[in-house]
């Protein structure tokens, strides 16, 4: 009876560990779909900014961390626009796959040819807006001590504020 008790017992933390574990997979992976979604955004505002590059912004300063400033009221093409242009699939929401992820694309315009070859001279934020999971992306560059120039990939988690500018636009 208390081999029974034991195995029991046994069984009964190798299947919490095993749940612990399983759960912190599936969040990891769905961490990771939505940073693809986001690059996927990216990569779409890069094909849409070459049909119609008159939708770049010029932006008002890049610092030496590679933080974007827009001019105030600044608005981007958004997530519903390049699915329906065909620069973008729609977005699922990993959390929910019956639901589609909201957001926009702002895409700036660096003037400073000094900082960049001319081909180089977009920067982007995506603003991903999914169940439970409400980020910035921004892909910009740095300058290094060298003069080199470093693209820079950063994300943070949108404000309220952000959220009601970015995320809930209908097209």
């Amino acid at each position: 009876m208390i081999e029974i008790l034991a195995a029991v017992t046994l069984l009964g933390i190798l299947s919490t560990m095993a749940v612990a574990a399983y759960t912190r997979y599936m969040e990891k992976s769905r961490e990771q779909a939505n940073e693809v979604m986001a690059s996927s955004a990216k990569a779409a505002a890069e094909d849409f900014v070459m049909d119609y590059p008159g939708e770049a912004v010029p932006v008002s300063s890049i610092d030496n961390n590679g933080k974007i400033t827009f001019p105030s009221g600044t608005k981007g093409v958004s997530f519903r626009d390049l699915v329906n242009d065909d620069y973008l699939d729609n977005i699922k929401d990993p959390r929910d796959k019956n639901a589609e992820c909201r957001g926009e694309v702002l895409i700036g315009l660096v003037e400073d040819n000094d900082y960049f070859a001319s081909l180089d001279r977009y920067v982007y934020e995506v603003y991903e807006c999914c169940a439970n999971h409400n980020y910035k992306y921004t892909y910009s560059y740095k300058k290094e001590d060298d003069s080199s120039v470093k693209e820079i990939t950063k994300k943070e988690k949108l404000s309220d504020e952000e959220i009601a500018n970015h995320c809930l636009i209908e097209s």
